[in-house]
This record gives C-alpha cells, structure tokens and sequence, in this order.
C-alpha cells in the first residue's frame, strides 16, 4: 500500500464525509443507522467514554461500511450519557460486550494503562482491536499485544492520525518528491488546547508519551528520516498539581540522526490562544511549512492593522477529516483489504523514543538511543 494513503481510499474518504454531516445529526439525535438482517456492516464497539470515545463513536455511525454496537466504560455515567445518544447498549466491562455476536472489533479509547489488558481480552475473543496511541505503556507491552492479536490472527490496527491527514500527507510527498533536497532539520510545535483535565494528565497524560509520539512517527516514518541516535530533552510542570504528581506539562527535545538531521519538538499543555500543531522542514534547496489550518477564513482589517481567526479549538476540530478517514482505513483493514498501517516496529520506534526523551529529562543530559533488540520475543 506503501507510505501514504492511497487516492482511492482518499476517494472514498471523501465520499464518507459528503454523508457526515447528516450521520452526525444522527449521531446526535441517537437515530445510527438501523440494523436489519443481512447488514454487511462491521460491528464495533467503543471501549472508553471520554473524549476519543465520544470521536470514535461519533465516526463509526458516520461511516457508511461500519455500524456502533455497544459502548463499554466502567464509569457507567460516561458510558451511558454516549450510548444512549448513539442509540446502542452501554456495558460496564469488555467481557459482557465481547458475547454479542455482532461485534467484530473493538476500538479502544480509555486510558493508556488499560490498552493491553483490553487488546489481550479481544484477540482472545477473536475480535480485531483498533487502539489510540500508544498501543500500551511500554514497549515491552506494544510487543506483547501485538504478539497476541498475531498469536489469535486478529488485526492490530493503531491510530497515528498525521498518517491519514491530507495537508500532513501533502508535506510528506513532497519531501519524498525531492522539494528541500536532503533533510537538514525539522521543528515542530505540538501547543495543546484546552488543557486536559488533571485526572487525565495524572492518569496517562504524561507528556513525553502522550504528545511526541504523533511527531516521532511522523518524522522518522512518513518523512522518511529513520532513526534517530541520540536525544536531548527538558521539561518542567508549571500547572502545581502536576508538579505535587510529578507530571510534566512543558518539555522540549532535540533529537540527531545518522544522517546529521535534527529534529527538535516543542511541546505545552498550556497553550492559551488555540489548539498550534506546526511543522517546518529543512532541506539543502529549500524549506517546507505547514501551519495551523484558521478556524474561519474570517479576516477583520481597520485603522489599526488586520485580525485574522484563531487556530482550531482543539484535535477533534483540527483533525477531524484524519479521524474519519481512519475509520475508513480500519474498516478496509475488517475486510481483508489492507494491512494496518501502523506496525509493531512503528509503535515500538516511537514509545522507545518518548522513553529515551524522558530518561534525558529526568538526567538533564544527552542520552543514546539504540533500537537493537526493542522487538525481541516478536518477528514482525
């Protein structure tokens, strides 16, 4: 399938959000499609009812291929506030959803510490999982849990949402294609917005983690770049709670290739105008940038200069489009069409390169990376 999403599934992409508009309203009204016998769409059920739930719900009734059965949270307030405006049963545990037998697959959203726990109850039932980065913890567990799906021939399918988003995409071929001649050095700025809740941040919110994985992979993936060699980072907590936890909310890291590449990364949980993903790219002939997509293209102009709209409000506006087309792409996967994107060597690349950064952090020093044996015990 190669590096980047093919134009038919760009095509039938788009065609998916052509019809959001009116699913969603049926998403909101709790009206999803009807099953009737014979529907030859797949049946997920969304494990988690927070935000990313509330997303993967919201794009499973919106795809036209694929059909929500069921939501699952402990939390049986969350779960049941998402699952009666989806129209579909709320579950309290995984094991009760995983008896119907019109769920296919599961989609993971709760929290990170319980992904591996969740993938090992699925592919034991036989169900395909799709889960958020990170696949688990560690890399030790993302090994694990993609051995299990391998061991019960179940899909493992991971969210990596620049994989599929168009203007991200756009900046990857055209490096490819030559545009800046040899990387010299990318930046990017991941600034989040609003900043999550401190139950969140203090449960898997770690910064390291939870932020620089979307840009690591991006950059040694889709960018093409490998794998860097070393890593310098620095972070501090100015939010106190998380500074009592021990929970980093600001970092910054600077990571060098064999190649003599560098990429440095700018990470906040505090950004007080908007949700600011951008990314430069440097090359021997020229530059790329991408920047922040405007929520409007409203530009107010007087006597005392000009005021143009703020960046998105947060992910699910500014990624909205890349979401959907995961959907689509996890759907291709339920049907034997494609493979997932993401790999165990991926996510492992990614988590070993959060983990070194925050050993640096930790050390306030330069620290190696080396990534002999991090898939050991696993033959992707």
């Amino acid at each position: 399938m190669g590096l980047l999403v093919t134009a038919a599934r760009r095509a039938r992409g788009v065609a998916r959000l052509a019809i959001s508009k009116d699913a969603s309203s049926r998403y909101m009204s709790g009206l999803p499609p009807p099953y009737t016998p014979g529907d030859t769409r797949k049946g997920i059920s969304v494990v988690g009812a927070g935000r990313m739930g509330m997303i993967r719900a919201e794009g499973i009734i919106a795809n036209p291929g694929t059909r929500l059965v069921s939501v699952v949270d402990p939390d049986r307030e969350k779960a049941t506030a998402l699952a009666e405006s989806s129209n579909v049963p709320a579950f309290w545990s995984l094991e009760d959803a995983l008896t119907d037998p019109s769920c296919d697959a599961v989609w993971i959203a709760g929290p990170t510490p319980f992904h591996l726990d969740c993938i090992r109850l699925a592919a034991n039932a036989g169900k395909a999982v799709a889960v958020e980065k990170p696949v688990a913890g560690s890399v030790e567990e993302i090994v694990q849990a993609h051995a299990i799906c391998r061991d019960n021939d179940v899909p493992l399918y991971c969210s990596f949402q620049r994989r599929t988003d168009r203007t991200y995409e756009q900046l990857a071929a055209a490096v490819r294609k030559g545009a800046v001649g040899a990387v010299r050095s990318v930046h990017a700025i991941f600034r989040d917005h609003p900043v999550p809740s401190i139950e969140f941040l203090k449960q898997g919110g770690d910064i390291f983690h939870d932020l620089a994985p979307h840009d690591c992979d991006f950059v040694c993936f889709s960018l093409g770049l490998g794998e860097p060699n070393e890593v310098y980072a620095t972070a501090r907590s100015f939010l106190p709670q998380l500074e009592e936890a021990g929970v980093k909310d600001s970092a910054h890291c600077l990571f060098t290739f064999p190649s003599g590449a560098v990429f440095t990364l700018e990470m906040t949980r505090c950004s007080a105008y908007g949700y600011d993903n951008r990314i430069e790219v440097m090359g021997e002939k020229g530059m790329l940038s991408l920047g922040n997509p405007p929520s409007s293209g409203l530009e107010f102009f007087d006597s005392t200069g000009c005021s143009t709209s703020p960046p998105e409000h947060s992910f699910p506006q500014r990624f909205r489009e890349a979401y959907a087309m995961e959907v689509g792409a996890f759907e291709e996967v339920l049907r034997g069409n494609s493979e997932p994107l993401v790999t165990c060597h991926d996510s492992c690349r990614t988590t070993h390169m959060a983990e070194r950064a925050s050993v640096s952090a930790s050390s306030d020093r330069p620290v190696a990376i080396s990534f002999d044996g991090i898939m050991s015990g696993y033959a992707s």
